[in-house]
């Protein structure tokens, strides 16, 4: 498959949610993505956690709709809204809307794509989908 060229501003916004994705070009990934598809039958997950006001856009979806619609037949797409945490810095990252994740959930649809949402389980309990994590101090490495 040809990988459909990435936007520099979808490139520019996995690099800033993600600072490590600098070291692995969405070029790379795409190409991973194919060889794996290649090889594989049945279909494969890809998970895209949506953030309010930073990756949920309608522009946000139709961009990741162009970028798999090729792939579409061997791929689903499991989107996960954000759980803020109390421990969450202030300014930082929030949940979105239900009824972003629905139009979001109808755009990929418009591409072919089968997408499902996580259920959000947990978040009163702060054990929801990454809150599950220690406050303390982390044990340094040695």
């Amino acid at each position: 498959m040809q990988p459909f060229p990435p936007r520099p501003i979808l490139t520019e916004l996995r690099e800033r949610i993600v600072p490590s994705a600098k070291h692995l070009p969405l070029e790379e990934l795409l190409l991973a993505l194919d060889l794996h598809l290649e090889q594989k039958t049945a279909r494969t997950m890809i998970e895209y956690v949506l953030l309010a006001g930073e990756n949920d856009s309608d522009e946000n979806a139709a961009q990741l709709g162009k970028l798999l619609a090729t792939r579409a037949r061997k791929l689903m797409v499991n989107l996960i809204p954000y759980n803020p945490t109390a421990a969450a810095f202030p300014g930082g990252f929030s949940a979105p809307t239900h009824e972003r994740v629905e139009r979001f959930q109808q755009i990929l649809a418009h591409f072919g794509l089968m997408t499902r949402v996580r259920r959000e389980m947990g978040q009163d309990i702060a054990g929801a989908c990454g809150q599950q994590r220690g406050d303390g101090p982390r044990p340094q490495r040695s």
